[in-house]
């Protein structure tokens, strides 16, 4: 609806989008023909322009929303898990443990310190 004082031309160069649109003025002028074009869609003469601003206005809707989100969202995961592996790979297994203890050196494989002497 163009209700203010610009010409349709002028109304049209502001607002690109209504390149595909039917613009009623303020007297409603363009009235009937808006309502003809949506009972009668074979004569629709913006059917066209609505096609051509489908994609860059709406982006595309096939594969629908809900499925590119999933992607998306699926896609996310697998870069932090990839994330996760080299940050494994980067990191030691665990904090190590303190030496000295027989039992525990036995336990790991690691050859025992000797107790120092005692003076």
């Amino acid at each position: 609806m163009n209700t203010g004082e610009l010409s349709q031309e002028q109304f049209r160069e502001v607002f690109p989008t209504v390149r595909a649109a039917e613009v009623l003025a303020p007297d409603a002028a363009g009235a009937a023909a808006l309502l003809d074009s949506v009972r009668h869609s074979a004569g629709d003469g913006l059917a066209a322009a609505r096609a051509e601003l489908e994609l860059p206005l709406l982006r595309p809707s096939a594969p629908p929303s809900r499925t590119r989100f999933n992607e998306a969202a699926l896609g996310l995961c697998e870069v932090a898990d990839e994330h996760r592996v080299r940050m494994a790979r980067r990191l030691p297994p665990g904090i190590p443990a303190q030496r000295g203890a027989p039992e525990e050196a036995d336990a790991t494989g690691e050859e025992a310190l000797e107790p120092a002497p005692e003076a």
